[in-house]
């Protein structure tokens, strides 16, 4: 049964997760599921998911280009909402790129 599961544990300082989400996450893999852990604010996980999706999207329609290394860039423009992080990238001229950015960075909002 793959599913994906989701362990979110707050941001304190600590050098190791707690025993309990390392039990929970060793059940979960143990019957094949997809464990991702995720430490922090929840603001990050909710841009970090739409960032996945828009690169994943960007992606089927521009295969030539290495989307990945615009991920920074990315981040700053979803969380920021303003086209101005996007100015030094010739790669979002496209006007379909940028409604595709303007949707994401919509469902950032819907999220957060």
């Amino acid at each position: 049964m793959n599913r994906k599961v989701l362990l979110v544990e707050p941001n304190y300082k600590n050098k190791y997760p707690p025993m309990g989400l390392m039990k929970i996450a060793t059940y979960y893999r143990e019957s094949g599921d997809d464990v991702r852990f995720f430490k922090g604010d929840l603001r990050d996980l909710a841009a970090d998911i739409v960032i996945d999706e828009l690169l994943d999207n960007l992606k089927l329609h521009n295969p030539q280009v290495n989307w990945k290394k615009y991920k920074l860039i990315l981040i700053e423009y979803i969380r920021i909402g303003k086209a101005f992080a996007l100015e030094e990238c010739e790669v979002f001229n496209n006007d379909l790129e940028a409604s595709k950015l303007a949707q994401n960075a919509a469902r950032y909002y819907r999220k957060k």
